[in-house]
């Protein structure tokens, strides 16, 4: 007997994942020094640094950045860094596709100049000429 197509796309969603895809989600979770939480996903860092979609096909890594709908609606985006089919790749290619990803996003970080912690570029404003964070700026009529 067959087995019936999903009903839903949550039951697609749900879909296991091949042994290869879990070993490899698992074996980033040992080895990178950042938190790391998600099943079909896996999201790296605090803040977020990079997201990792794992598929029955492949895996892909992807950059997070935040776009600002209005000045209080931040809406989480992703730029694809890379792809890799899961029965051609390797794990090394994984790991150092990851790696350059979350390279790439700490690069990109810059200093508050108030308080000194290293934010993700979108979640700064100029405020007379030095970079400030939002946190810095509460309160503060001050246009993003």
């Amino acid at each position: 007997m067959e087995n019936p197509m999903p009903s839903s796309l949550t039951e697609l969603l749900a879909a296991p994942l091949p042994e290869l895809a879990t070993q490899w989600s698992q074996r980033l979770q040992r080895h990178l020094p950042w938190p790391c939480h998600g099943e079909q996903s896996l999201f790296i860092g605090e803040p977020l640094l990079a997201v990792v979609s794992f598929s029955c096909n492949g895996v892909e890594v992807s950059q997070p950045y935040v776009e600002w709908a209005s000045p209080t609606t931040p809406m989480l985006r992703m730029q694809p860094a890379g792809q890799l089919p899961l029965e051609e790749a390797h794990y090394d290619e994984l790991l150092r596709l990851v790696e350059w990803t979350i390279q790439q996003r700490l690069r990109a970080f810059r200093e508050c100049g108030r308080c000194g912690r290293r934010m993700a570029p979108e979640m700064l404003a100029s405020l007379q000429g030095q970079p400030v964070c939002r946190h810095c700026l509460t309160g503060r009529r001050i246009l993003f």
